[in-house]
């Protein structure tokens, strides 16, 4: 092959800086660096050579610029990217020639930018593949090799690793196509600007191909593509992967609704992205019906352990013969969906009663943040006054045991000026009750207040919210009456006596007169051998100022009688809980029933703060006979 020994151009010598062959089977081509002025499109150049038989030789070549589309362009470009490297500005002559033979400029963008490297979105024909890429940096011509991720909607996205480049020129379809990026450091490093395209879960399997789950920016990014539920459509049946909380071991419990019996182990596998390792799953399924159509459906509840805790997890499973798979992102247990997942698997804890400790207690039983108890409708009726005491009523559906209510309290309150709310929760009800409330303040001549709370608040949220007033406040149910007259002005001289804070008095129902003291009331009555919050019988409660009315520091906790006894045992032992016959109302009956799910929350967290306050009363007992020693 002939080896060129000189160039010029109208007279003018151009110096050769650098040469190289590049060899390929029946395409050998030597590539010359060369630096001068005058050797533009079109010039002609006078080009010196040696023959192999040490012959020499001079021709005449017109000087053309490479097409794209010529076979050896690619090679050449490759073989220079990055020999020209300048520290102050981008190679402009390299620059000018990618331009000017472009067949377009494409418009693109930086939509997610690392430490690791860059995601550009590029607008591309449906069908085109992206095949190689060079970027103009200010570190030079670099060859890009860009990793092609995914394709929608004429919209490509690929990865470019540990670049910061302005323009980048894509070999896209056969043809050279100019990008002008954004600036990288106006890209943040999240995936809110993703959330297009959250739907399409080939993005995040090309994202969990990169294998760059040890990045926390990347696992921050996938959280963001992530939803927080899943539902795959095939055919008639509709797969529901509902949710995945983080429980207090560091586990992961994963919510799946399947559709049908299912006869054959669904085979599911867990891990965590960017992680090929499979999580340790311990699986409990339950067959139940569909509260939408009656159709049979099956619930599992799946423990993983063993996984890496990034907030993003892939989720497969088989049924029917098919393999399905979900990305799904972690939901706090702090939020209410999490409480609303543990109300809706419980019955698969009928199949495995472990679960409930393990697995739904902490999650319903975990601070909502924020804990807010909001109302959706607020009315007063009666005179306006300046009350002494706050009556919360708390009512449900029998309207009649609420009725039995008000004309008790109306007969036994005395001379103590009182401000009466029902508390509700229903939103139907509000009609029915505003009519009643009108005629039963204009009757019985008491000031009245109906307050509708929104959905997700419970009693035990209800019964801490504040109404602008800081006043005692007493505490019962509808269905509930005084025994005695002029209860409210006893109640409140013993309260001042001494320095008391909780009031509490039982129904007629109940036999717990020989409890002194809230400890012996639970050793009386171990709440987890109860089949309901309503055998403790709580008649009433009157909260005084004296007493921080808010637990949530301490336990979560939904009906009215747990949020009392909550209080007693967090006030127990300072002398401020003091059982007492004028708020021992009697139970005239009511159709109200508690949430089951509820009561069962209720009755083991009473059990747990029960045992944690026992065991602190007792270290603190061994501390004192110890300092006395």
């Amino acid at each position: 092959m002939p080896s060129v020994a000189s160039l010029s151009v109208d007279g003018r010598s151009f110096d050769v800086l650098e040469r190289k062959k590049l060899f390929q089977p029946g395409n050998t081509i030597e590539v010359l660096l060369v630096e001068g002025r005058g050797l533009r499109d079109g010039a002609v150049c006078d080009v010196a050579f040696h023959a192999p038989a040490d012959e020499t030789g001079l021709a005449n070549v017109p000087v053309r610029l490479a097409e794209w589309d010529h076979p050896n362009t690619r090679r050449v470009l490759k073989f220079i990217a990055g020999r020209f490297i300048r520290e102050d500005d981008p190679p402009r002559v390299l620059e000018r020639y990618l331009s000017f033979i472009s067949a377009w400029q494409a418009p693109s963008r930086i939509i997610a930018n690392f430490p690791e490297g860059l995601i550009v979105e590029v607008d591309t024909p449906d069908g085109d593949d992206v095949r190689d890429g060079y970027v103009v940096s200010m570190q030079g011509l670099l060859n890009a090799s860009p990793v092609f991720l995914c394709s929608h909607s004429g919209r490509c996205r690929f990865w470019l690793p540990e670049m910061h480049p302005a323009h980048i020129y894509l070999d896209i379809g056969g043809n050279l196509v100019r990008t002008v990026l954004s600036a990288p450091q106006e890209v943040p490093a999240t995936g809110a600007r993703l959330q297009s395209s959250a739907d399409d879960p080939l993005f995040l399997d090309a994202l969990d191909r990169l294998g760059m789950g040890a990045s926390p920016s990347f696992a921050e990014l996938a959280g963001g593509l992530c939803r927080k539920t899943a539902e795959l459509v095939s055919g008639d049946d509709v797969h529901r992967v509902r949710g995945c909380v983080r429980l207090p071991n560091d586990g992961i419990a994963f919510f799946v609704d399947l559709p049908g019996p299912v006869l054959s182990d669904p085979q599911f596998e867990i891990r965590a992205f960017g992680n090929e390792g499979h999580a340790d799953i311990a699986v409990t399924a339950c067959e139940t019906e569909s509260l939408g159509d009656g159709a049979t459906r099956t619930q599992f509840i799946i423990e993983a352990t063993d996984l890496i805790l990034n907030g993003c997890y892939h989720l497969s499973w088989n049924h029917s013969g098919e393999r399905y798979s979900a990305w799904v992102r972690e939901t706090e247990a702090t939020e209410r969906s999490a409480e609303n997942l543990a109300r809706e698997f419980y019955p698969v804890t009928f199949v495995d009663q472990g679960l409930f400790t393990r697995v739904l207690h902490p999650i319903a039983a975990a601070p909502v943040v924020p804990a807010i108890a909001s109302l959706v409708h607020k009315a007063e009726f009666g005179e306006s006054i300046e009350p002494q005491v706050e009556i919360l009523v708390f009512a449900q559906r029998d309207i009649e045991a609420l009725h039995r209510t008000m004309i008790g309290l109306s007969l036994t309150l005395g001379n103590v000026t009182c401000e009466i709310t029902i508390c509700c929760f229903d939103r139907s009800l509000v009609a029915p009750l505003t009519e009643h409330a009108r005629s039963w303040a204009t009757l019985f001549g008491i000031s009245l207040r109906l307050a509708c709370f929104g959905s997700g608040v419970s009693e035990a949220l209800a019964a801490q919210y504040s109404f602008g007033r800081q006043l005692p406040r007493v505490l019962c149910r509808a269905g509930t009456v005084p025994r005695q007259s002029g209860w409210l002005s006893s109640a409140l001289v013993r309260a001042r006596k001494g320095r008391t804070g909780l009031l509490l008095g039982w129904s007629a129902s109940q036999d717990v007169n020989e409890a002194e003291t809230v400890e012996q009331l639970f050793e009386k009555f171990h709440p987890l051998q109860m089949e309901g919050i309503d055998h403790f019988a709580l008649g009433a409660a009157l909260v005084t100022t004296r007493l921080d009315a808010a637990i949530a520091e301490a336990i979560k906790v939904f009906t009215l009688e747990a949020y009392i006894l909550a209080l007693a045992l967090r006030a127990d032992g300072q002398g401020e809980v003091v059982f007492s016959t004028e708020m021992g109302f009697g139970n005239c009956g009511s159709e109200d029933q508690h949430d089951r799910f509820e009561e069962i929350v209720d009755l083991y967290g009473l059990q747990k703060l029960y045992e944690s306050v026992s065991s602190s009363k007792h270290k603190l007992i061994r501390m004192r006979r110890r300092a006395g020693a």
